[in-house]
Protein backbone atom coordinates (compact mmCIF):
# COMPACT_ATOMS: atom_id res chain seq x y z
CA UNK A 1 0.00 0.00 0.00
CA UNK A 2 1.26 3.65 -0.90
CA UNK A 3 1.59 5.66 1.73
CA UNK A 4 -1.07 8.17 -1.02
CA UNK A 5 -3.79 5.27 -0.35
CA UNK A 6 -2.88 4.78 3.22
CA UNK A 7 -3.61 9.15 3.44
CA UNK A 8 -7.02 8.68 1.82
CA UNK A 9 -7.51 5.66 4.05
CA UNK A 10 -6.76 8.03 6.99
CA UNK A 11 -8.64 10.99 5.78
CA UNK A 12 -11.69 8.91 4.97
CA UNK A 13 -12.07 7.17 8.46
CA UNK A 14 -11.50 11.11 9.90
CA UNK A 15 -14.30 12.02 7.77
CA UNK A 16 -16.24 8.58 8.96
CA UNK A 17 -15.45 9.73 12.81
CA UNK A 18 -16.86 13.46 11.90
CA UNK A 19 -19.65 11.84 10.63
CA UNK A 20 -20.23 9.30 13.68
CA UNK A 21 -19.70 12.37 15.96
CA UNK A 22 -22.31 14.77 13.92
CA UNK A 23 -24.91 11.94 14.19
CA UNK A 24 -24.39 10.89 17.80
CA UNK A 25 -24.99 15.05 18.71
CA UNK A 26 -27.86 14.53 16.20
CA UNK A 27 -29.14 11.40 18.41
CA UNK A 28 -28.44 13.16 21.61
CA UNK A 29 -30.27 16.24 21.02
CA UNK A 30 -33.34 13.85 19.61
CA UNK A 31 -33.18 11.93 22.95
CA UNK A 32 -33.49 15.13 24.83
CA UNK A 33 -36.26 16.29 22.77
CA UNK A 34 -38.47 12.77 23.30
CA UNK A 35 -37.72 13.94 27.66
CA UNK A 36 -39.19 17.02 26.69
CA UNK A 37 -42.23 15.71 24.80
CA UNK A 38 -42.88 13.21 28.03
CA UNK A 39 -42.63 16.15 30.57
CA UNK A 40 -44.89 18.54 28.05
CA UNK A 41 -47.44 14.63 27.60
CA UNK A 42 -47.63 14.93 31.25
CA UNK A 43 -48.33 18.55 31.73
CA UNK A 44 -50.93 18.26 28.77
CA UNK A 45 -53.05 15.42 30.60
CA UNK A 46 -52.97 17.72 33.67
CA UNK A 47 -54.37 20.41 31.95
CA UNK A 48 -57.04 17.92 29.68
CA UNK A 49 -57.77 16.52 33.30
CA UNK A 50 -58.63 19.81 34.56
CA UNK A 51 -60.54 21.20 31.22
CA UNK A 52 -62.97 17.96 31.76
CA UNK A 53 -63.91 19.29 35.46
CA UNK A 54 -64.55 22.55 34.07
CA UNK A 55 -67.00 21.24 31.23
CA UNK A 56 -68.53 18.77 33.69
CA UNK A 57 -68.92 21.85 36.09
CA UNK A 58 -70.51 23.70 33.51
CA UNK A 59 -72.78 21.61 32.31
CA UNK A 60 -74.00 21.20 36.20
CA UNK A 61 -74.36 25.17 36.08
CA UNK A 62 -76.17 24.79 32.99
CA UNK A 63 -78.78 22.02 33.87
CA UNK A 64 -79.56 24.42 37.33
CA UNK A 65 -80.05 27.28 34.96
CA UNK A 66 -81.96 25.34 32.06
CA UNK A 67 -85.81 25.46 33.93
CA UNK A 68 -85.68 29.19 34.42
CA UNK A 69 -84.00 29.51 31.49
CA UNK A 70 -86.99 27.69 29.52
CA UNK A 71 -89.41 29.80 31.59
CA UNK A 72 -88.17 32.89 30.59
CA UNK A 73 -88.34 31.74 27.35
CA UNK A 74 -91.51 30.97 27.74
CA UNK A 75 -92.55 34.46 29.03
CA UNK A 76 -90.93 36.35 26.54
CA UNK A 77 -93.07 34.37 23.66
CA UNK A 78 -96.32 35.04 25.70
CA UNK A 79 -94.63 39.03 25.75
CA UNK A 80 -93.94 38.52 22.21
CA UNK A 81 -97.74 38.05 20.93
CA UNK A 82 -99.19 40.28 23.35
CA UNK A 83 -96.86 42.95 21.94
CA UNK A 84 -97.55 41.69 18.18
CA UNK A 85 -101.15 41.53 19.12
CA UNK A 86 -101.68 45.36 19.60
CA UNK A 87 -99.96 46.07 15.84
CA UNK A 88 -102.18 47.90 13.39
CA UNK A 89 -103.21 45.14 11.10
CA UNK A 90 -101.24 46.71 7.74
CA UNK A 91 -97.68 46.92 9.76
CA UNK A 92 -98.73 43.59 11.19
CA UNK A 93 -98.55 41.67 8.23
CA UNK A 94 -95.34 43.35 7.00
CA UNK A 95 -93.79 42.78 10.12
CA UNK A 96 -94.42 38.54 9.92
CA UNK A 97 -93.81 38.84 6.63
CA UNK A 98 -90.24 40.43 7.21
CA UNK A 99 -89.98 38.10 10.53
CA UNK A 100 -90.47 35.34 8.48
CA UNK A 101 -87.64 36.36 6.14
CA UNK A 102 -84.69 37.83 8.19
CA UNK A 103 -85.23 36.32 11.47
CA UNK A 104 -83.96 38.11 14.46
CA UNK A 105 -82.21 40.65 12.35
CA UNK A 106 -85.69 41.83 10.95
CA UNK A 107 -85.80 45.51 12.81
CA UNK A 108 -83.51 48.23 13.27
CA UNK A 109 -83.77 51.10 15.74
CA UNK A 110 -83.82 54.49 14.23
CA UNK A 111 -81.32 56.04 16.45
CA UNK A 112 -80.64 59.93 15.57
CA UNK A 113 -81.76 59.76 11.73
CA UNK A 114 -79.12 56.51 10.97
CA UNK A 115 -80.43 53.29 11.01
CA UNK A 116 -78.54 50.98 14.01
CA UNK A 117 -78.52 47.91 11.93
CA UNK A 118 -76.49 49.64 8.62
CA UNK A 119 -75.31 53.02 10.42
CA UNK A 120 -76.83 54.68 7.11
CA UNK A 121 -78.97 58.13 7.63
CA UNK A 122 -82.62 57.95 7.29
CA UNK A 123 -84.02 60.08 5.12
CA UNK A 124 -86.44 63.08 6.54
CA UNK A 125 -89.20 61.91 4.94
CA UNK A 126 -88.96 58.37 6.31
CA UNK A 127 -88.44 59.54 9.56
CA UNK A 128 -91.89 61.36 9.19
CA UNK A 129 -93.51 57.97 7.94
CA UNK A 130 -91.84 56.03 10.82
CA UNK A 131 -94.01 58.79 12.99
CA UNK A 132 -96.80 58.60 11.63
CA UNK A 133 -96.96 54.79 12.02
CA UNK A 134 -96.44 53.80 8.36
CA UNK A 135 -94.09 50.52 7.70
CA UNK A 136 -90.88 52.13 6.81
CA UNK A 137 -88.02 49.54 5.17
CA UNK A 138 -84.29 50.69 5.65
CA UNK A 139 -83.15 51.14 1.96
CA UNK A 140 -79.41 49.72 2.28
CA UNK A 141 -79.83 46.93 4.55
CA UNK A 142 -83.44 46.45 4.18
CA UNK A 143 -84.86 46.13 7.76
CA UNK A 144 -88.47 47.34 9.01
CA UNK A 145 -87.18 50.45 11.14
CA UNK A 146 -88.85 51.98 14.28
CA UNK A 147 -88.55 54.77 16.28
CA UNK A 148 -87.51 54.30 20.37
CA UNK A 149 -89.57 54.32 23.00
Amino acid sequence: MSNREYQVLLDQIAADEMANSVLTDEILEALEKVDGFGKNIAEAEVAAAAARQRVEQVRGEAAQQEPALTADIARLEVELQESEATLPEEIREVYRRIVRGRGEDALAVVDNQYCAGCNQQIQLNMLNQIMLGQPVFCKTCGRLLYLPE
